[in-house]
């Protein structure tokens, strides 16, 4: 049990008042819990707070809080793990002294489950937040930065030499890359409820038939499965919280922001050097509530790559992708899209000696937009090289060379020209980078970059920088 009081009053003798900065609480709190040597341990406390401020010559009480929280960890059960955390909070508002100050109800929560079952076949992880709070409108901007520093790049697509909002693209190379994005908060203010959840999930049936010499298990123990959710929302503080993560059906006037990932890796023979199989599925979604109205993108992606080190010093692996992303923006509705893309990508490496090794690689591509967003379509062919050479005490040197060739139908001096080209023109394109470094001192990295692409009808760009890194 506890009880605590601070009482700061200062009165100003010329307006027989009480000064601005004076203020006044106390606070009464009790509480229970178990012993702290247990594994398996809980507790609740109590405590209640009384808030005064100014109003003419006195301090007045404005509001009184209770706050009810829970705690408990299960930790005996070396499998099984399990941590709550809970806070109820109650607040009665007494006399309307301080401004935009309302009654409310909250509630915050973390709970978090850890579980390694069956000798490692199941090893996984859990972790619930929920709460509510407050939180401003946003808008943003974009802010012009050095050369690279950036990430963002305006293109002038109506040529009236105005940065307009919806001009703005993530940029894909570094001298473009001259504009960040900064989000600016208003002054109005949203009562929100969020809630998150973050899992992970890891099947490795090698643990569970490590010794097995039955064809069978042999078999089951090559594969290995990898899941990784997480999901984070906010929605209007109106009625009762929302508990659970995964309802995505929520009506646009009540959703404030949405973010999601999603990410599903079946693996065969992961730990043989030779050949493996993984097929992998992934997700991204974000929705996010600005002053002019929402702006969402998504990313869907299925893709199988193989490898196989047919010789030893030699490894070839093929890539297998198809997906769609999709932008929607109820403000720049000229810059939606939603497009379906396959991809192909091939690539074969040589390891010459320790310190040398050389990737020849490759790309097939189709992109389609929806007919409904302008119905653009591009097929894409990369033909790559690069080279590694390690220079024994002196640095690391890189060089890579691609050429693109893009066949493009719609207007590629669009947002949506831009996404499907990549940065690059309809035609041919060359792009090439040169990187040296080197380790000068204990702690100090010097990088030396060099890149250019060049396109139909363009002149080549070529952009240079240096950089130093000092590890403490």
């Amino acid at each position: 049990m506890g009880y605590s009081l601070e009482h700061n009053e200062v009165h100003n003798k010329l307006s027989d008042s009480v000064s601005p900065q004076s203020f006044s609480f106390n606070v009464v709190q009790a509480g229970i819990k178990s012993s702290e040597e247990k594994l398996n341990r809980w507790g609740v406390s109590y405590f209640t707070r009384s808030n005064a401020y100014p109003s003419g010559a006195a301090l007045l009480q404005t509001d009184r809080s209770q706050n009810i929280t829970v705690f408990t960890e299960l930790l005996k059960n070396e499998r099984h793990q399990f941590r709550f955390n809970g806070t109820y909070r109650n607040l009665q508002v007494v006399r309307s002294i301080v401004p935009n100050l309302k009654a409310d109800n909250s509630l915050l929560g973390r709970a978090e489950y850890q579980v390694n079952e069956w000798r490692g076949l199941v090893t996984g992880n859990v972790l619930y937040e929920l709460g509510a709070g407050q939180e401003q409108k946003r808008d943003f901007a974009f802010l012009e930065v050095p050369a690279g520093q950036g990430e963002y790049t305006w293109i002038d697509y109506n040529n009236n030499g105005i940065k307009e909002l919806n001009e703005f693209e993530i940029s894909r190379f570094p001298d473009q890359s001259k504009f960040v994005r900064i989000f600016r908060t208003t002054n109005q203010f949203i009562r929100s409820n969020f809630t998150g959840i973050n899992q992970n999930l890891t099947l490795n049936a090698a643990s569970l038939f490590k010794d097995s010499k039955k064809s069978f298990q042999i078999f089951l123990k090559k594969l290995s499965n990898i899941t990784a959710l997480r999901v984070d929302k906010r929605v209007l503080g109106v009625g009762a919280l929302a508990f659970n993560p995964y309802q995505t059906n929520v009506a646009n006037d009540k959703l404030l922001s949405y973010n999601s990932y999603f990410r599903n890796s079946l693996f065969f023979d992961r730990q043989n050097p030779v050949f493996g199989l993984d097929i992998n599925y992934q997700q991204n979604g974000s929705k996010i509530l600005l002053t002019n109205g929402f702006d969402s993108r998504n990313r869907t992606e299925s893709s199988v790559r193989l490898r196989w080190n047919f010789i030893r010093k030699a490894n070839f692996m093929v890539e297998f992708k198809q997906g769609d992303k999709q932008y929607l923006s109820e403000l720049f509705s000229a810059n939606n899209y939603k497009i379906k893309f396959y991809e192909t990508v091939p690539e074969f490496s040589y390891q010459f000696t320790n310190n040398f090794k050389t990737i020849l690689s490759g790309g097939l591509s189709t992109q389609q937009n929806a007919g409904e967003y302008g119905g653009e379509s591009t097929l894409n062919f990369r033909i790559s090289s690069e080279i590694k050479y390690n220079l024994l005490k002196k640095g690391i040197f890189s060089a890579r060379a691609n050429s693109i060739n893009n066949q493009f139908e719609g207007k590629n001096n669009s947002s949506v020209g831009y996404e499907m080209l990549d940065g690059l023109q309809p035609g041919n394109n060359l792009t090439w980078n040169v990187g040296f470094q080197r380790t000068i001192s204990n702690g100090i990295q010097l990088n030396f970059t060099y890149e250019g692409r060049k396109s139909a009808d363009v002149r080549a760009i070529h952009t240079g920088g240096m950089q130093v890194r000092a590890f403490f």
